[in-house]
């Protein structure tokens, strides 16, 4: 499902609760600053999750609970100040990931946040590393 541009603003976690045998959701380039925690449960089958180009500040440990067959995740260009280091805990089968251009302020420690046994490819860049 291509939700892309669509200038949604908030998500829930009820939004889904009917989609779920979708494999993907493309959430970018919207204007989401905030999420239910966790937002996404009700997506026992996503693969793919595109949340780039968003307004998101913050990803907490419960927020991707239950996407235990997501295998891409795409979340660059928001505008994270905190990122809690257990938020990809529960991705299992997750191998992609895409975090380019987002600001950890003194969290530079990204790949440990990643079982890097079963990730194939991450792509970040910090700013503000100063």
């Amino acid at each position: 499902i291509d939700l892309s541009k669509n200038r949604l603003s908030n998500l829930n976690n009820q939004m889904f609760r009917h989609l779920v045998n979708i494999k993907y959701l493309n959430l970018s380039m919207n204007m989401i600053r905030s999420t239910d925690t966790p937002s996404f449960v009700y997506l026992k089958n996503i693969e793919t999750l595109l949340l780039d180009f968003n307004f998101l500040d913050h990803l907490d440990t419960k927020t991707f609970n239950g996407l235990s067959k997501l295998q891409f995740l795409c979340l660059n260009n928001n505008r994270y100040n905190m990122v809690d280091p257990t938020v990809f805990s529960d991705l299992s089968q997750l191998k992609q990931v895409i975090l380019d251009q987002i600001d950890l302020g003194n969290q530079k420690e990204l790949e440990n946040y990643f079982d890097s046994s079963k990730i194939s490819f991450i792509f970040y860049t910090l700013v503000n590393l100063f």
